[in-house]
Order: C-alpha cells, then sequence, then structure tokens
C-alpha cells in the first residue's frame, strides 16, 4: 500500500487526481467549449465502481488508518 498524500490543499491526492480533475479541466476549458459553438461537447467518462464501494463521509480519507 502506497503512502498516504495529499494535494497543496490539503485533498487527499487519489480524490483530487480521479475526481476534482475532472471538475478543474472542465472549468478551464469552459471558455473554448462555449466559443466553439452549440455542437462543442465535453465528455467524462467513469466507471460503476461507485456502485461497489459505497459512498464515504470522509471524503478526504482523514478518519481511518493510512497503513495496514
Amino acid at each position: 500500500m502506497e503512502k498516504y498524500t495529499s494535494t497543496a490543499d490539503g485533498i487527499e491526492s487519489q480524490f483530487a487526481i480521479n475526481h476534482l480533475g475532472h471538475f478543474l479541466l472542465t472549468n478551464l476549458l469552459m471558455g473554448k467549449i462555449l466559443t466553439a459553438g452549440r455542437d462543442a461537447r465535453i465528455v467524462n467518462v467513469t466507471s460503476l465502481t461507485y456502485i461497489v464501494s459505497g459512498i464515504r463521509n470522509d471524503w478526504n480519507f482523514e478518519v481511518c488508518s493510512h497503513t495496514k
């Protein structure tokens, strides 16, 4: 198991990369997408893993143990 890491903003790295990164990229591209016209699209692809894993209230993984 890899060591727990966080971003400079204090957000757990895997959550930041896999979830918040898509949101940030979309916001950074929004001006160009709107300029490109009505047919422009942003497509975010995901998986169904969330169904199996459930949703954590502690999205920053601060409560759980980081090593086993």
